[in-house]
Parts: C-alpha cells; structure tokens; sequence
C-alpha cells in the first residue's frame, strides 16, 4: 500500500467514527474536525519522516519504471570539494 491509500482509509475510519460520536453527542462536530485533522497532520509528518530516509528515497527512485539501474558512489570528503577559492 502507498500513503495515498493509507490516508485515504484512515480518513474513513475517522470520519466514520467521528460521526458516531458527534450523533451520540459525546463530542461536537467541531472537536471532530480538529481531532481529525490532528491526526491526519501527524501521521503526515510521521510519514513523511520515514518515506525521507536514503535508502526509501533510492528504493522509490528505483521502482520508477523509466529507471534502470541505480549506481551510488562515495562523495569526496569536503576538502576536496571545496573550490580553491575557499580557506579550508
């Protein structure tokens, strides 16, 4: 499952429950919507965290269909990346 379809389920599940308590009248329609989105914000950040790491990053990349391969290289240290202009 990608997070489209996680986050479109998990909106159901809590409008639909949600609107159980707003209709028992244990919560008001507006305390709702703020739980809501709460909710919806942090599993969004908490996603996001995750989905950004180097190696989910290189795994997306690669299950591109347009994408062949994908050859990683070891960067220069900084010294030799540094222009000569610049002190080190």
């Amino acid at each position: 499952m990608n997070w489209q379809q996680i986050s479109g389920i998990l909106r159901h599940i809590l409008t639909f429950g949600g609107g159980f308590l707003v209709a028992k009248g244990w919560i008001s329609d507006g305390v709702m919507l703020d739980i809501v989105g709460a909710i919806i914000t942090i599993g969004g950040v908490i996603w996001s965290m995750i989905n950004k790491t180097p190696n989910n990053m290189v795994a997306n990349a690669a299950a591109l269909p347009e994408v062949q391969s994908i050859k990683l290289e070891q960067s220069a240290p900084i010294e030799m990346a540094a222009p000569a202009n610049v002190s080190k």
